[in-house]
């Protein structure tokens, strides 16, 4: 079923946006736990492009945020120079 097919009787943006939130935004506990544990496990690799490193973090910290979990910005900072640490 399209997307459409389930927006198309919505008679304003209200509730377009709200059917749409429903159906896409990460809700249950689960899905934040998964999320968490990518970021935990996030490591950068030598050779890898900080770029790509950092929008990866950025990434699944914009998930969390959309998942209403957000990161204050101590946690934020230790979980940036964790992700960063090269193993010996």
């Amino acid at each position: 079923m399209s997307i459409f097919q389930h927006v198309a009787n919505d008679m304003n943006v209200y509730e377009f946006w709200h059917k749409l939130a429903g159906m896409y935004e990460r809700k249950n506990s689960l899905d934040k736990a998964s999320l968490m544990r990518k970021l935990v496990t996030l490591k950068y690799s030598n050779g890898e492009s900080i770029a790509v490193h950092n929008s990866t973090f950025m990434g699944l910290v914009n998930q969390l945020s959309s998942a209403k979990m957000s990161l204050d910005d101590e946690l934020h900072a230790l979980m940036l120079d964790s992700s960063l640490q090269v193993g010996k």
